[in-house]
């Protein structure tokens, strides 16, 4: 009686340990990429939200308004983001704007992913704004 001889069919075991890594590389790739994404938007609305506030501050001097928005942030911002360092924001103030720096990146083991987000807003005239709504009230009163 003869036996019949078998072939191993190792093909798919060879496959799986030569494809496996890829896969798990383009997954890890694919976390970092999202929490990344995650933190630059959430940086971005942080930006947006400082340079709003500090538009709307009483305070001129430099110091004074850094440490108003710092109160302010640390009031009502809440630390959402997920593996990520962020800087102090940076105020730069002219005679018109205003200019809102941070810069972040993510505090993962070997990431070196760096974002910054900078916002600029007009500063309020109140005297020019109060003087456009009377303006305006005066302008629909006639158009009546």
């Amino acid at each position: 009686m003869r036996r019949k001889q078998r072939k191993a069919e190792g093909y798919l075991t060879v496959e799986a340990a030569l494809l496996l890594p890829f896969v798990i590389g383009v997954l890890v790739y694919i976390i970092y990429f999202q929490l990344f994404w995650y933190n630059r938007c959430l940086m971005d609305q942080e930006a947006a939200m400082t340079a709003v506030k500090a538009v709307q501050a009483d305070s001129i001097d430099r110091d004074a308004l850094q440490g108003e928005v710092s109160r302010w942030r640390e009031e009502f911002l809440t630390d959402r983001y997920v593996g990520w360092e962020t800087d102090r924001p940076a105020l730069v103030s002219q005679v018109d704007k205003l200019s809102v720096k941070i810069r972040g990146r993510l505090a993962l083991p070997n990431a070196s992913w760096n974002a910054e987000a900078v916002c600029e807003a007009d500063r309020i005239n109140v005297s020019a704004f109060l003087r456009k709504c009377r303006k305006t009230i005066m302008w629909m009163e006639e158009e009546k």
